[in-house]
């Protein structure tokens, strides 16, 4: 069960919160099998480790700056597309380079 009941705001430049929209809804799941999920488990376990790296850059920058301010794109994309195109052995520093460079520093 997910019961919604989420404002939408927008956040002008100068920190003013307008509401645009009111989201309402109540969605119910059922559990389906495992064998339907194979896909998927098979997709995480060879791609884990790749997202482990994401959260550990992630974690490391929420540690220092509590409110983050992000590029929408860099070079014509957003950042999943960035993240999306290195290979799944890709080190930290290359992680670290793409969501650094989102970063808008204060």
């Amino acid at each position: 069960m997910h019961d919604q009941d989420n404002d939408k705001i927008i956040r002008d430049k100068d920190g003013n919160d307008y509401l645009l929209a009111q989201e309402k809804g109540y969605n119910t799941y059922t559990k389906v099998d495992d064998s339907r999920c194979e896909a998927a488990q098979k997709w995480w376990k060879e791609n884990k480790e790749f997202w482990k790296k994401v959260r550990t850059r992630w974690e490391a920058e929420f540690a220092k700056n509590k409110d983050l301010q992000l590029r929408a794109e860099v070079d014509g994309k957003p950042l999943y597309m960035h993240l999306l195109q290195l290979k799944k052995d890709a080190s930290q520093e290359e992680i670290n380079k793409i969501i650094d460079s989102f970063i808008v520093s204060k």
